[in-house]
């Protein structure tokens, strides 16, 4: 009996020490995010539904939904649902870029540019890339978990990758088409375009991502990272799947190394075609493969319905960022606004009620 007692007992004390010892060791894991609560955020009474992405321009705000687009400069006064109809294949699927003056949406087999400052009072212009190129057989597909589905960038320029053939035999390597645009009384006209037909690598393999930069485009093929300039020269830029932002007139690249499990950062000067490595940190997998935005002088994080904060003023630390409204819903960008708050958009995974557009004030993350 004595034997039965004492047994429990020394299992109750050998499980606390053990429990209490897993507390210690995680507190003094230096690789342990830190967590910071803040206030909640504000879900916007006339966007609590699917939201795939939103932009602010010198006209207002340009917000892309799963069937069409709504503008608003305050998000009180909102217009009608602009229904994309027959100009987008897969709706829900894909993260459609907007640009200051027009947006791009795609068939499987052609691309539409929308001004969005015309509420679709003009037809898009219709882009065939098989009149550019004739080997042209489908688009890559990129949905809106890995990024835009194509590119645009400050200057009007536009890059999209799709796949050829020859002989009825699929080619390699993907082809870039690089569109310079210009408006002209309300409609989009393309001045001029050149294809990029480089071989990346010599097997069969993917493009997952394009983001697009003042002078150039960053685009990941297989697990490597390219840079595309608007004149069309490729340059291998690094060994690893990345994304960049820029900030303080640097490049700053988080690259996933899933063989280590390391988040890696890099830096450059905006024109260099070499980064230099300037931190790595193990990390959750829950931050690897994240996207990235520059908010003032601060640097956010999202994947999934993950937040965070990036610091990399002394050393090299992440910080989690409460998600307790957003919690179950997938974040598809994440931007700055012009009175100091940060904006989220969201899908609809968890509820249909409470998604959408949520905002807080960016002093409310110290």
């Amino acid at each position: 009996m004595f034997k039965s007692i004492v047994n429990p007992l020394l299992l109750i004390a050998v499980y606390s020490i053990l429990f209490f010892a897993c507390i210690a060791s995680e507190e003094d894991d230096p690789n342990k995010p830190i967590s910071k609560d803040i206030k909640a955020w504000e879900n916007l009474e006339n966007f609590k539904f699917e939201i795939f992405n939103a932009k602010e321009t010198s006209n207002g705000w340009v917000v892309i939904g799963r069937n069409g687009f709504y503008t608003t400069k305050d998000f009180i006064d909102v217009s009608n649902l602009n229904q994309f109809g027959n100009y987008q294949t897969r709706e829900g699927r894909y993260r459609i870029p907007i640009f200051e003056s027009f947006f791009i949406t795609r068939s499987e087999s052609e691309l539409f540019i929308h001004s969005h400052s015309n509420n679709n009072s003009i037809e898009p212009t219709k882009i065939e890339p098989s009149m550019y190129d004739p080997n042209f057989v489908n688009f890559e597909d990129i949905p809106f978990w890995q990024g835009d589905m194509l590119g645009i960038n400050d200057n009007g320029t536009m890059m999209f990758s799709y796949r050829t053939s020859q002989n009825n035999i699929a080619d390699n390597n993907p082809r870039f088409l690089l569109l310079n645009t210009s408006i002209t009384g309300g409609k989009v006209e393309v001045k001029e375009s050149k294809i990029i037909d480089h071989e990346f690598l010599s097997w069969f393999e993917n493009n997952y991502s394009i983001e697009s930069f003042q002078d150039f485009f960053h685009v990941q093929i297989s697990s490597l990272t390219f840079r595309i300039k608007n004149n069309g020269e490729v340059k291998k830029y690094l060994d690893l799947p990345s994304k960049s932002v820029i900030k303080d007139n640097q490049i700053l690249t988080f690259a996933t190394s899933m063989r280590t499990g390391e988040l890696v950062v890099y830096a450059s000067s905006i024109g260099a075609d070499t980064p230099t490595k300037i931190g790595q940190k193990e990390v959750s997998i829950k931050y690897l493969n994240a996207e990235y935005t520059v908010v003032g002088d601060r640097i956010f994080g999202f994947k999934n319905d993950e937040i965070f904060e990036i610091k990399l003023n002394s050393g090299f630390e992440i910080v989690t960022l409460d998600n307790t409204n957003l919690r179950g819903n997938t974040v598809t960008s994440l931007k700055a606004t012009d009175d100091d708050k940060i904006l989220i958009t969201t899908l609809c995974d968890r509820t249909k009620t409470h998604c959408g557009i949520f905002v807080t004030d960016l002093d409310n993350i110290k």
